[in-house]
């Protein structure tokens, strides 16, 4: 709170599972930020869902508030899904960024969205 506080912030991402525990941290998060005045980018929604890595098929493990639901809740963009993949965390294990290591794998697509929509939420946010 204090080095939000104290350091400039062009805006706040919230990362959420799909789960109500992690909902309820991130709502909390969003009313601490916005009491702070600073801005909310938008949400992200981590672990979305289990893609099959020999059928392709998603399958959502958490059974939750997801993070479009959240988002549209506090009014904030919805910056996209992350889907869960045991590569993001082996590549992690190696100290190789999961976009190094599978730049083609699932959650690829999905960073390289989110990061477009962050860029796209900076500028917005400069030119306010």
């Amino acid at each position: 709170m204090s080095l939000a506080q104290l350091a400039p912030l062009t805006g706040v991402v919230i990362v959420a599972t799909p789960d109500h525990i992690a909902a309820e941290i991130a709502s909390k998060s969003i009313l601490l930020f916005e009491r702070l005045n600073a801005p909310i980018m938008g949400v992200v929604e981590n672990m979305a869902g289990f893609v099959c890595p020999c059928c392709g098929t998603e399958t959502r493990i958490f059974k939750g508030l997801s993070g479009e639901e959240l988002a549209g809740h506090f009014g904030v963009p919805f910056l996209g899904s992350v889907p869960l993949d045991p590569k993001v965390s082996e590549a992690g294990d190696e100290g190789v960024p999961s976009l190094i290591a599978n730049p083609d794998g699932p959650q690829a697509k999905s960073f390289h969205q989110i990061a477009g929509k962050i860029a796209a939420q900076a500028s917005i946010m400069a030119h306010r």
